[in-house]
């Protein structure tokens, strides 16, 4: 769905400043109550959405105004969001939810557009509620309009205001053609009887569901009444469910077996449809230790085919899968993919049996973020995200920290970026992306299918420890082919160091395949130029180690990885590494 208005046709006032109106988000602030009004399934939130996505005349209002011969292929100059008329009465002015300028055949039109879901059009004209005033104001419009007072009595005053300020703008810019249309969003067409009730006291008559009714010409300008019959416009999000944990279910021996798929995860939360258009595909039904770098490459390619614009294109993408990897296939997405679309990854920790199972709230949070204009907004600068117990996590930093607690997912260098609260995403912190920008420049644009070509290059991944003899790298040295491997990652202790002993045997490997050093403790960035000695980081950085800055070794193997299936050479990797703290 394209989010985005080109040309700037619409806007809002902001006082007599003019603001553009970019993407839907940009609507809330001119709202009277913006944070109760801005949902999803309210009238604001989709009347901007479908407006803004058909950058113009939504196909379903364009099949209504094409029944009127002057208003047959109208096309839209501009529109204002939460438009004031001034009503030439005692009182506020009115807000129009959109108005828009549209050129006729014989000139400028006015429509002025009423968004509607379930809301009514406020106090009739005879409720007690109403003031002095507002009655007072009621009278002036139905002489306006030619509607004997009289017979107002069922009247939504809002009906009488919202067409008077279609025919006042009208006037104000010379047209001699306006309208009122109900765009409304709602299934059952709530308030729809006292619209057609209105158009009947006005005096003009087919009025009805995707229908325009006849024109009634008031102080110069024909005027028309028109319904538009819509259906909410919940963003599209795409899911992936590759297995794991979240999607669990009994086995005949009474242990959990894997079996759920996309839309049996989507059945299990209802609230989903609340927030989005949320469309399954199951890729895979296994437990994330089984998950390879392969099968991600061969997502990230899913990822990359899904369309960017038109009325099927989804706003954002999430991934379910198990805990155990989470870190790195979120890790290996955001490499390769090029930000140009949310992607939010989550998992659970208990399984669907458990009391308090936390998959169906990690699943909706996800959803949230990935259709969250915050990361719509953001995107390019946050990337591929980690979704989990309702915060927000860059895969660069995130870990998984416990076996089995639930908050075990952390950012311990440097916190979440975001959070959720109630129904909403609050934005903490933009991630460092230096590393990023050396990748995409490493591995080029869209590298997956390359990188799938190129097949595996693995890399061992070996830790320092206390007093270890290196019967491993014995071993590697011992096979020409290092047992198949095409790259090292020594995950060495404190700011970067290697045992003495094993120094020289790590040494002689690095003249025939990268030797790089990762930090054991997993976070931190590693020291340059402090301690010397063989096994220091002075040493080891002269006799000709990659340092991986603070990149934790598993996330460190799974870049060398990418880059040597890349072909990049000794030097590329170098530059790659050094942008990462």
């Amino acid at each position: 769905m394209t989010l985005s208005a080109g040309g700037g046709r619409f806007y809002a006032m902001r006082g007599a400043e003019r603001l553009p109106v970019r993407a839907p988000i940009d609507v809330k602030p001119f709202l009277g109550k913006p944070d109760l009004h801005w949902k999803v399934g309210r009238s604001a939130y989709e009347l901007a959405t479908s407006w803004l996505a058909a950058d113009g005349v939504p196909t379903v209002v364009r099949a209504v105004l094409d029944q009127a011969p002057e208003w047959r292929s109208a096309s839209l100059n501009e529109a204002a969001f939460e438009k004031q008329v001034e009503l030439r009465t005692r009182g506020a002015a009115s807000q129009t939810d959109l108005m828009a300028y549209m050129s006729l055949a014989d000139g400028p039109g006015i429509l002025a557009i009423e968004g509607k879901v379930t809301e009514t059009f406020g106090q009739r004209v005879d409720d007690t509620g109403m003031s002095k005033g507002q009655k007072a104001r009621a009278a002036d419009l139905c002489g306006m309009l030619g509607i004997s007072i009289a017979d107002a009595g069922s009247l939504r005053y809002q009906l009488l205001h919202r067409t008077a300020s279609a025919v006042i703008e009208a006037q104000r810019i010379k047209a001699r053609h306006a309208m009122m249309l109900v765009h409304s969003f709602d299934v059952g067409q709530a308030g729809r009887s006292d619209f057609e009730t209105f158009a009947q006291k006005l005096g003009v008559s087919g009025a009805g569901a995707n229908r325009i009714s006849s024109s009634k010409t008031i102080e110069g300008v024909e005027l028309r009444l028109a319904w538009v019959a819509d259906r909410p416009h919940h963003p599209r999000v795409e899911y992936f469910a590759l297995g794991g944990t979240i999607a669990t279910m009994p086995a005949e021996s009474g242990a959990m077996k894997q079996g759920l798929g996309a839309d049996d995860l989507i059945r299990m939360v209802p609230a989903l449809a609340e927030v989005a258009d949320v469309r399954g595909e199951t890729i895979e039904r296994v437990g994330s230790s089984n998950l390879t770098v392969d099968l991600t490459l061969k997502l990230a390619q899913r990822i990359e085919a899904l369309p960017r614009a038109g009325a099927d294109a989804p706003v954002g993408v999430v991934v379910s899968q198990g805990t155990d990897t989470l870190e790195e296939t979120s890790f290996i997405l955001d490499c390769v993919l090029d930000a140009g679309l949310p992607v939010s990854l989550t998992a659970a920790m208990r399984n669907p049996r458990l009391t308090s199972a936390d998959g169906a709230g990690n699943l909706l949070a996800s959803v949230r973020v990935a259709s969250s204009a915050w990361m719509r907004q953001h995107v390019g600068e946050i990337g591929v995200v980690v979704t989990f117990l309702d915060h927000v996590y860059a895969p660069f930093d995130v870990v998984k920290s416990e076996t089995s607690r639930i908050d075990t997912f952390r950012s311990p260098a440097t916190g979440p970026l975001a959070t959720l609260v109630e129904d909403r995403v609050i934005p903490l912190s933009l991630p460092v992306r230096d590393w990023k920008r050396a990748v995409d420049a490493a591995l080029g644009p869209k590298p997956s299918t390359r990188l799938l070509a190129a097949g595996r290059k693995p890399v061992a991944l070996l830790w320092a420890a206390m007093d270890d003899t290196g019967g491993l790298l014995d071993a590697l040295l011992a096979d020409p082919g290092h047992l198949g491997y095409a790259g090292i990652v020594f995950a060495g202790t404190g700011g970067g160091h290697v045992p003495e002993v094993l120094v020289e045997r790590l040494v002689r490997l690095n003249r025939s395949i990268p030797v790089l050093i990762a930090p054991r403790t997993g976070a931190g960035p590693l020291l340059a130029a402090t301690y010397e000695g063989p096994g220091s980081e002075i040493g080891l950085r002269q006799a000709g180690m990659i340092f991986c800055g603070r990149l934790h070794p598993l996330k460190s193997r799974l870049l060398l990885e990418l880059l040597l299936r890349a072909g990049v050479d000794r030097s590329g990797i170098a530059r790659v590494f050094a942008s990462c703290g």
